[in-house]
């Protein structure tokens, strides 16, 4: 959450001549390993992942998927697929440098490739409207095999205009030992909470309204109860997202 939102780069440093930054993880900067397009004012992601010759291993793998490096989560749709196939391979019986499976060798072939259309996206650096009102809008979700949350800045400004921009995500593969959907949706809440409270720390504006959406009716209705009524795993849960969405709706 270091990466500055809040304030648009003077001009001085958007010139033409500058058409792009790379910041390295050995720079000072804390937008490590994403290209920053001064002029337009864009973020930008490159696959750092190189074509090899050889055939993938749980090393090569492990150590491809250590280059996603995404500090906000703005392509953690991407990332996530990498760590569901990590996982995967963690369940097989092959050592470090044995060939992978074919299945999972197709698998990562395909990911690969399809990865270096990750340099075609790109995201505003400067998230929100000058003299706006601003609201945070965060959204928990869960699937059998992976959770997440993400929070979007919803700004209006004094002539009405509308600007939504996604702030931060946060992603999680769902643990080994199998849990129920409401659990996984139930965790997804508690990132979104914890996620909520860095962003609103890290911006340092006002912001007018939070809100917390959840499309699991089960969840909604555990953070309707006081955390003593439900079972421990629950109950510590739904204490910890009351405790820090308190106030928001």
């Amino acid at each position: 959450m270091d990466v500055e939102l809040s304030r648009s780069p003077p001009r001085s440093l958007r010139r033409s001549d500058r058409h792009a930054l790379h910041f390295s993880p050995h720079e000072t900067i804390k937008v490590l390993g994403i290209s920053w397009e001064p002029e337009a004012d864009y973020l930008r992601f490159h696959s750092q992942i190189r074509t090899s010759s050889e055939p993938p291993t749980k090393r090569s793998i492990l150590s491809d998927i250590a280059k996603l490096f995404d500090p906000l989560g703005l392509i953690a749709p991407v990332v996530i697929r990498a760590k569901i196939l990590m996982q995967e391979l963690w369940l097989l019986s092959c050592g470090w440098d044995d060939p992978v499976p074919e299945p999972i060798k197709s698998r990562w072939e395909i990911y690969h490739q399809e990865l270096v259309k990750i340099s075609e996206h790109h995201v505003n650096r400067y998230a929100f409207l000058p003299s706006s009102v601003i609201q945070l809008h965060t959204f928990a979700d869960a699937s059998q095999a992976a959770y997440g949350a993400c929070t979007y800045a919803r700004c209006e400004d004094v002539q009405g205009k509308v600007r939504i921009q996604l702030l931060a995500s946060k992603s999680r593969v769902a643990p080994l030992k199998r849990i129920t959907i409401a659990r996984l949706e139930l965790c997804a809440a508690v990132l979104a909470a914890h996620l909520h409270a860095r962003i609103k720390k890290a911006i340092d504006v006002n912001v007018s309204a939070s809100y917390f959406w959840s499309d699991s009716a089960v969840t909604l209705q555990w953070l309707r109860s006081p955390p003593n009524v439900w079972p421990t795993f629950v109950a510590n849960r739904v204490s910890e997202i009351q405790q820090y969405t308190n106030g928001c709706q």
